[in-house]
């Protein structure tokens, strides 16, 4: 059986839309649900992420709005993806990013992998720490090199 956060996820995707795009009150959904509105920014915040190829607008107040948008485009797929990455970068944002990266066809199934291995805790072992910063210099490094084709 699927959780409530499972459930919520499903429900947006389901109405998203063919133009990549909806606007929704956190208040309308987490009473639709039965949940604290804090479930909802949950759910946006972990489900709903630019490594996941969104962007999520909010708006607070009484006439406040959630809009989310899934990045279509190519070009702004990965400028979204590339400005996302901050100065570290975790094995499961990472893998994020690549999932998405493999989604949309800009990586064939053996980069994904090479890339995973790359990207791994294992490989990024140091002495001194710092693997996540290390990640996330490699992940721009890649997404600038990809923004730098014509055909990705």
């Amino acid at each position: 059986m699927s959780n409530i956060s499972d459930i919520i996820e499903q429900f947006i995707l389901s109405n998203i839309g063919d133009d990549c795009m909806m606007e929704l009150s956190r208040n309308e959904l987490a009473t639709y649900f039965s949940v604290a509105p804090s479930q909802i920014n949950y759910v946006l915040a972990t489900r709903f992420t630019v490594e996941k190829g969104y962007v999520v607008e909010g708006k607070r107040g009484g006439g406040g709005y959630i809009r989310l948008m899934r990045i279509a485009n190519d070009n702004d797929l990965l400028k979204s993806l590339y400005d996302g990455v901050g100065r570290e970068l975790s094995e499961r944002q990472a893998a994020h990013i690549l999932g998405r990266l493999y989604e949309e066809n800009k990586v064939t199934e053996r980069e994904y992998d090479l890339l995973m291995v790359t990207l791994s805790n294992r490989a990024l072992m140091t002495p001194t720490g710092g693997k996540n910063e290390a990640r996330a210099n490699v992940m721009r490094a890649v997404l600038e090199r990809l923004m730098q084709y014509k055909e990705v």
